[in-house]
């Protein structure tokens, strides 16, 4: 499996703004996989947030994830965020979700981030497990969500 910017990869955008807004569209009632296709082109950066990553096995597709300003509209205070982890349903349990995080962690250091935020509403116990602290309990969209922080500055 190797881990690439969505840069070289921009016929991919589709089929990630679809798996998407699958998973997190009824929290967008205006949008359509369209809408979230432009908005992940938007995303289409190097070196720089926001930027996508996504997880290949050959010229297979296997996850994705982004590097955003702000993923919470409630929360514009915190910056920037790792956003949208989705991996292909057939291919979870397999470390390829935990392998794109610690790839955007490690890109953020480079960038020069010192601390990224997440919120999720079921994967506390991955994120925890890779080092990130609840910061909060929130609502939002309709959904629970724990805020999360991973501090990269004291990471070595």
């Amino acid at each position: 499996m190797q881990i690439e910017n969505i840069t070289d990869h921009l016929h991919l955008i589709d089929t990630i703004a679809l798996w998407h807004f699958r998973e997190w569209g009824q929290a967008d009632p205006t949008g359509s996989v369209q809408s979230w296709a432009d908005g992940l082109r938007l995303e289409a950066e190097r070196g720089r947030v926001p930027t996508t990553f996504v997880a290949l096995e050959g010229d297979e597709l296997l996850g994705s994830v982004t590097l955003t300003e702000h993923d919470m509209t409630t929360h514009l205070d915190l910056t920037p965020w790792l956003a949208g982890l989705y991996v292909k349903a057939q291919k979870r349990r397999q470390g390829i979700g935990t392998a794109l995080v610690r790839h955007t962690v490690q890109a953020a250091r480079e960038m020069g981030i010192q601390r990224l935020y997440l919120y999720t509403e079921s994967a506390r116990g991955l994120y925890h497990k890779l080092g990130w602290q609840v910061i909060e309990e929130d609502f939002y969209e309709g959904y629970a969500v724990t805020i999360m922080s991973f501090d990269i500055s004291s990471r070595g």
